[in-house]
């Protein structure tokens, strides 16, 4: 049967070390805490430590049992540095979570602070599908590249949650022309990787030929794979279905839908006078960096 907790009680502390519970997980380096080893459970806490160039802490690591074969243990940990440092560490040096499931989170930016959960079971080979981990935390001043519409999202604040089957990201930002609200998914899979980003804000209309400064209301929901997107467009000017592919050169943007004479005016925009209230509206635009002609 082995030992019972009452057989065994080992206390310890910990001053800058360094230790990792399984390969797969990265080295813990620096750490500051205590343990207790009992005849049948391991528990530590972690007050401070490291993880490459981010900082741990409020960490935890929950044995419950020896005697169960295959038992959970439990990581639990505070991790707080760059957003690119966070999701790396996230992503595992062997496990990729994140980066498998078809995520760069090279094209993140910013400062994170997240609460991280992990479950292994306590075995030496343990197959990526049977380790389970949670996350949520903020992200401040925070970017990513390519966001939508060939634009890139800066000085965003915004919330983070995800697990091993998803990932999301909501909160306010700006992204080329649009500042407003924003939410971001990306469901994982064995097959074709979903990316969903829903906006709802404005846009400044100087990018449609009216005053810089000058906003209309904008939104959307549009569904994003590598290399473009598509999805549907309602706003102040335009209303319909909306293509677009990343980095410059011809036919990068492509609008079919119904514009609105009303709000066009109003935007100040150019050659709209004589325009129906409501008119058929499709275009093409090339790009050439922020320049949509």
């Amino acid at each position: 049967d082995g030992l019972q907790d009452e057989d065994l009680k080992l206390q310890f502390a910990f001053d800058k070390a360094d230790f990792r519970f399984a390969d797969s997980f990265p080295t813990i380096s620096d750490g500051v805490g205590k343990a207790v080893l009992q005849g049948n459970r391991f528990d530590l806490d972690l007050e401070t430590g490291r993880m490459g160039d981010i900082a741990l802490s409020q960490g935890a690591v929950i044995m419950p049992t020896f005697h169960e074969h295959g038992a959970d243990a439990i990581y639990r940990f505070v991790a707080k540095g760059g957003v690119r440092n966070v999701l790396a560490t996230l992503d595992g040096p062997k496990l990729h979570l994140i980066s498998d499931a078809g995520f760069d989170w090279n094209r993140t930016s910013g400062e994170a602070a997240v609460k991280v959960e992990v479950r292994r079971p306590m075995l030496f080979e343990v197959p990526k599908k049977d380790i389970k981990i949670a996350y949520e935390g903020v992200i401040q001043k925070g970017g990513l590249t390519q966001a939508a519409l060939g634009w890139d999202l800066e000085n965003a604040n915004l919330r983070i949650k995800g697990d091993e089957r998803r990932f999301a990201l909501d909160g306010k930002g700006a992204a080329g022309p649009y500042k407003g609200d924003l939410e971001f998914q990306c469901q994982y899979g064995d097959g074709e990787r979903i990316q969903q980003l829903t906006l709802n804000g404005a846009i400044d209309v100087g990018i449609i030929g009216g005053p810089a400064g000058r906003s209309s209301p904008f939104g959307g929901h549009f569904s994003i794979s590598k290399g473009g997107g598509q999805g549907n467009v309602r706003s102040g000017v335009f209303n319909g279905h909306i293509d677009w592919k990343d980095g410059d050169g011809r036919d990068r943007f492509v609008m079919d839908g119904t514009g609105d004479g009303v709000g066009l005016r109003k935007a100040g925009a150019p050659f709209t006078a004589g325009l129906p209230d409501r008119f058929s509206a499709q275009a093409r635009f090339d790009r050439a960096g922020d320049v949509w002609r």
